[in-house]
Formats: C-alpha cells, structure tokens, sequence
C-alpha cells in the first residue's frame, strides 16, 4: 500500500464508491481530509483514492487552524509576567503567514488533482490537554482571557483575509 495516507486514499475512495452505488450519484458529494500542515498528506490520499486513472474524491478539505504551542503558552503564563503583545504577536504570524502558506501548499494538490479545495474547520487552536495545564486553575483563567481579548477577534479577522487571499473561496468555521 505505501503508508497510512495512501491505504486512508484507498478506504475512502471504496466509502465513495457504495455511497454512490446506494444514493443518488448527483448527490454526493466525495470530500477525503488532507491536513493543513502537511499536504503531503493530501498528496498520498488522493493518490490512493484514483483507480485505474479515476479520481473517486471530488473535493480536498483542511481545517488551517492557527496556534500558539501549548507549552509555550504554558510558559509564558507560568513566567507571572506573561507577554500577552507578544503572544498575540505570534499569533498574527501563524494566522497569516504560516495559515496562507498551508492553504496555498493543499490548493497546489487540489489544483493537480482537478478539484476545489475546501476548509472545513478554521480559527484559532490554544489547547491544553496535557498535565499539568488542566488542574490549573490560574492557567485555565489565563487561558480563557487569551480566547476573548479582543486581539483574538483581530487575529481572526487577518486569518479569514490570509486565507481567502491564499485561495481558499470556501471555509466553515466553527467557534
């Protein structure tokens, strides 16, 4: 098979083809997941998803989240003196730069591959999930504050241009 985005390819296209054979074709719509970060990902499973010189997917999707590293954020706030211009400074940077740099990488695929690339997820991603960030209460207050400064609301507002301006015409975005 290759590897693991190749035999997702093969799966999907073999999901594509019953749900075809079971519904009405001119109604589905084959949507196969690449990963925004990686478009090799993307470039593996639509490779697995064409038989025989047939592409079974008709639309790439990714969701171009933009981060800041949990740990680091961690960091920052564990310092008592956070640099929330600074923190909100690089999540400019991933909202725009890197987030437009994926888009355009994944249109690139989708574009080679004769279809429309969609985002189906989009927005900022702070997470924490990992010991000993959940049990703190004062980080999870911090974490909470960062979400609804009204920096956020601007660094979203940069993304959705980066993004579109990058290509993407067609985005859900989920809060």
């Amino acid at each position: 098979v290759g590897n693991w985005m190749v035999a997702y390819g093969i799966r999907a296209g073999e999901i594509f083809d019953i749900f075809r054979a079971t519904m009405d074709p001119d109604r589905v719509v084959a949507v196969i997941a690449g990963q925004a970060a990686d478009a090799s990902v993307a470039t593996n499973a639509l490779a697995g998803s064409s038989y025989y010189g047939t592409q079974k997917a008709d639309v790439l999707a990714i969701a171009p989240y933009f981060y800041y590293e949990s740990d680091d954020l961690y960091a920052e706030y564990d310092s008592g003196t956070p640099d929330i211009d600074g923190i909100f400074d690089a999540l400019e940077i991933a909202a725009t730069t890197t987030a437009a740099a994926t888009v355009t990488a994944n249109l690139a695929v989708a574009n080679t591959n004769k279809m429309p690339l969609v985002c189906y997820e989009d927005g900022q991603h702070l997470g924490y999930s990992n010991e000993p960030y959940a049990d703190d209460a004062g980080f999870l207050e911090f974490f909470e504050d960062l979400q609804r400064h009204e920096r956020m609301g601007e660094c979203l507002a940069l993304h959705l241009a980066a993004v579109h301006a990058a290509g993407a015409t067609t985005l859900v975005h989920f809060t």
